[in-house]
């Protein structure tokens, strides 16, 4: 029996990525933005060369966009993440997903976002799509400022697998992972999906699409290869 809906953000519930919203803040530097493209650069050449994995790549990014933020008020972020969900991804909702967590809520389903993004930016989207809780990566805050690193490991790859399982112990130990239905786009994210009772593979990009014919998993939407 389903118990908690577990969603992934980018390319999940949104067609797109929830990280260009900060590249596209106003307040962020632009001098900053074009140093971190570059260097980012040799990380994306070694990810294309399979050197490097999708797991390496996104920490390495992610990272990066955390130093975007160094010295930055609590006020700042929460600025810049209500931005974001209120207003910079509203074009970019997709509406037939959130329509499926919106159904999980009123089932009274846990709701549950899960996602490589900055916990403060969960949160505000959490909140505009009635969430109930969200797993991100944490940034380092020292006295109200943002130092411009993340505190402790980030929530990509196969630890986003970690973060749920610790956070079900932790707040809903009556939950297991087998009581979970997960929606995710990436075959980034296939350990989680192979971990739950039921996985959904959202508009799945092809490694993913082929690991969910291969598994038997769901696949949303069924009635195309392609967007809608």
């Amino acid at each position: 029996m389903i118990r908690a809906a577990l969603f992934d953000v980018d390319g999940t519930l949104v067609n797109g990525h929830v990280w260009s919203g900060i590249l596209d803040y106003p307040a962020v530097s632009r001098w900053q933005v074009r140093r971190l493209y570059m260097r980012a650069i040799p990380q994306l050449v070694l990810r294309r060369l399979y050197i490097r994995s999708e797991t390496a790549f996104r920490d390495h990014w992610v990272r990066g966009l955390a130093g975007l933020l160094r010295g930055w008020s609590v006020e700042q972020l929460t600025e810049l993440s209500e931005w974001i969900a209120a207003d910079y991804l509203l074009p970019q909702y997709r509406e037939d997903v959130i329509a499926l967590l919106k159904q999980h809520k009123e089932a009274g389903h846990v709701v549950i976002l899960v996602s490589t993004m900055f916990s403060d930016v969960l949160q505000q989207i959490a909140r505009h799509l009635g969430a109930d809780d969200w797993l991100g990566t944490a940034l380092e805050i020292r006295e109200g400022v943002l130092t411009g690193h993340i505190q402790g490991v980030s929530c990509v790859g196969p630890r986003k697998l970690d973060f749920v399982r610790t956070h079900l112990a932790d707040r809903y130990p009556d939950i297991s992972l087998g009581d979970c239905v997960a929606y995710a786009d990436s075959y980034s994210d296939s350990t989680l999906l192979a971990a739950v009772g039921r996985p959904v593979a959202v508009y799945p990009d092809d490694e993913l699409r082929t690991a969910a014919l291969e598994q038997g998993w769901a696949i949303h939407p069924s009635e195309t290869m392609g967007e809608q």
